[in-house]
């Protein structure tokens, strides 16, 4: 199946990997910078997240906010520097006219 990039972030707190908004889900890739440039070393795609990401944000802590069209917000945390510990947690809002 063929994925495309709708959003990515470079965050702080993991400097040498960008997180992709994809079309459908989420990856990790990890990047080596070079005289040339980047070269991209690996990438990973989290499964558990479906839909497309068109926006992702970091808290204050490094952890990540991935919003979707139609699957609610996707909260991924690393409670330390390793990037393969990761806690994935979905939120949904709901908008009613009726408030």
């Amino acid at each position: 199946s063929t994925l495309f990039r709708s959003s990515f972030h470079r965050s702080e707190k993991f400097p040498n990997h960008i997180f992709l908004g994809l079309y459908p889900g989420f990856a990790i890739v990890e990047i080596k910078e070079t005289s040339k440039g980047c070269e991209f070393i690996s990438r990973k795609q989290i499964k558990s997240i479906k839909g497309q990401i068109p926006k992702i944000r970091a808290d204050h802590n490094g952890d990540l906010l991935c919003s979707t069209y139609h699957n609610g917000i996707y909260h991924i945390q690393f409670p330390d520097k390793n990037i393969e510990n990761y806690k994935n947690t979905q939120e949904y809002l709901i908008i009613s006219k009726n408030i």
